[in-house]
């Protein structure tokens, strides 16, 4: 992420040397940048929320890693609450309370990013 202040610039994150080079050429020259970001293969990242991975923190509650596995084994066919708190062991409302708690988003929200998370890693790595 890149961070402009009055007289510094500045970026963060394990690539940040391009964010930051890119962000001193597009201070001069935008379509240079442009240029220079598509021959290097770099995406355009406006934001770093794309590269958080709420999955570490899933994996630190057995009830939210379970709920996960069980998710990512069922994206095909759907989403249904009673079955997934029967197949992991736990209660309706205990399983919505920890998903709250541990991740901030009722477990169909959770579905529903796992289903778009799959959905983006198919249109970037094969022709479905």
């Amino acid at each position: 992420m890149l961070v402009t202040s009055s007289r510094f610039t500045t970026a963060g994150a394990a690539l940040a040397h391009l964010d930051l080079g890119l962000g001193v050429v597009r201070s001069q020259s935008p379509s240079l940048a442009a240029l220079c970001a598509r021959y290097l293969l770099i995406e355009s990242r406006p934001s770093q929320a794309m590269f958080v991975i709420p999955d570490h923190v899933a994996h630190t509650d057995p009830i939210v890693e379970r709920f996960e596995q069980w998710a990512r084994a069922r994206l095909a066919q759907g989403f249904s609450m009673s079955e997934a708190a029967s197949a992991i062991g736990t209660s309706e409302r205990t399983l919505g309370r920890r998903m709250q708690a541990v991740l901030g988003k009722s477990p169909l929200a959770y579905f529903q990013d796992l289903r778009v998370e799959r959905a983006v890693h198919l249109l970037q790595t094969s022709d479905e």
